[in-house]
């Protein structure tokens, strides 16, 4: 397992610098993905783009491709976009794109912190999963514990 790049900062886009980013837990992040070696990873929730530098940089030296979806991207993320090749940006609703992209190896669920969004995620992984051949990717769920599991918190 590598570490993340000494220049990376996980709280660049932490205006409270309260550690709320997965990017705080890249070690962990990649570790599971050494252990997977997934082919494909989906991003739910990428918003500045943080843990997608991490995706992609574990991704860029084992062929994998990231696709982050997030309905309203920031800019960091964006350029990022538009410098990468191996980042597809999908800028709509999960629950819309899921419908539409293939099933990844691996997904890390970031997005919309309710539980109507994050069961319609697992239920659409589950869907593409069961009418494949039956196989789950490797899922990382954030934001689960509390304040997250006694309240839904809406972003749009």
């Amino acid at each position: 397992m590598s570490p993340p790049d000494e220049e990376f900062d996980p709280y660049a886009n932490d205006i409270g610098r309260w550690g709320a980013s997965l990017a705080t837990h890249a070690e962990l992040v990649v570790g599971c993905l050494d252990a997977a070696k997934p082919r494909s990873i989906l991003e739910v929730g990428a918003y500045a783009g943080d843990v997608t530098r991490i995706l992609l940089d574990w991704a860029a030296p084992h062929g994998a491709r990231v696709t982050a979806v997030d309905p309203g991207p920031q800019e960091e993320l964006t350029s990022l976009a538009d410098e990468r090749e191996d980042l597809e940006l999908i800028r709509e609703p999960s629950v819309e794109a899921l419908k539409r992209v293939t099933l990844p190896d691996a997904a890390v669920i970031d997005g919309d912190h309710n539980y109507y969004t994050v069961s319609e995620e697992l239920r659409l992984i589950a869907e593409k999963a069961d009418a494949g051949d039956g196989s789950l990717p490797l899922i990382l769920l954030h934001d689960v514990s509390w304040p997250h599991a006694r309240r839904d918190s809406y972003y749009s």
